[in-house]
Formats: structure tokens, C-alpha cells, sequence
């Protein structure tokens, strides 16, 4: 129940992330639009020089909010909680997993012991009914 609550939260703090990264993509292309008029006028060597430091405006803005969103997520104080108790979880899923491996392995060699005692009965058994049949 709390790992879908958490679930849940997370989601909508990454749908809530996504609108503001769509957001911030949009006045970006406001932007280049922008600087795209001014850059034309200049020459060819300007515009290749400009085009690559908005090229890499672009990604260090991109690179600064993608860095700020997961600052924010790990410094929530309910976002840690869920992480924490999401860990537990998994500490105790993975007990139960060896629990039912050692269930599992216990089986395995509680049946190959039980085959092994119907080969000897059934060779017990076989020798008797051939010994009778000879008598």
C-alpha cells in the first residue's frame, strides 16, 4: 500500500517535472527563434560560432534543471520516507526469496530421498515376488 501511495506521488512529481521541462523547451524555441533573426544578419562563421554556444546553452539549462528537479526529489522530506521504506521493503522481499529458496531446496532433496526409498522398495519388492515365483 505505501510503495503504490509512493508510487503514485512520484508519478505525479515526474508528470509535474515533465510539464516544466516541456515549459522551459518552449521559451527555449521562443528564444532561438529570437537570436535565430539576429544571427542571420551576421556571417556564416558568426552564425556557426552562435549556433554552437546555444547548442550549448541549450544543454547546460537542460543539464541545470534536470540537476535541480532530482536536488529537489532527494531533499523531500516525503520523497526520502518513501525511498527509505521502499528499501525496507525490498530487504524483506529478499529474505522471503531466500526463505523460498531454502523451502525449495529442502523439497528437492526430501524427494530425491523419497525416490531413493521407492527404487529400494520396489527392487525389495521385486526380488520377493521373483523369489516366490521361483519356490
Amino acid at each position: 500500500m505505501a510503495a503504490e501511495m509512493t508510487k503514485k506521488h512520484l508519478e505525479e512529481k515526474l508528470d509535474d517535472m515533465k510539464k516544466r521541462l516541456q515549459g522551459n523547451e518552449e521559451k527555449l524555441a521562443v528564444y532561438e527563434r529570437r537570436s535565430g533573426s539576429i544571427v542571420v544578419a551576421q556571417n556564416t562563421d558568426d552564425s556557426i560560432s552562435r549556433e554552437q554556444q546555444l547548442d550549448a546553452e541549450i544543454a547546460e539549462i537542460r543539464c541545470a534543471f534536470l540537476l535541480s528537479c532530482c536536488f529537489a526529489l532527494t531533499r523531500s522530506p516525503s520523497v526520502r520516507s518513501a525511498i527509505k521504506a521502499t528499501e525496507v521493503e525490498l530487504e524483506k522481499a529478499k529474505e522471503y526469496v531466500q526463505q523460498y529458496q531454502d523451502i525449495s531446496k529442502a523439497n528437492e532433496e526430501a524427494l530425491s530421498d523419497l525416490s531413493g526409498t521407492f527404487d529400494d522398495y520396489k527392487a525389495s519388492t521385486e526380488a520377493q515376488v521373483a523369489l516366490h515365483e521361483v519356490l
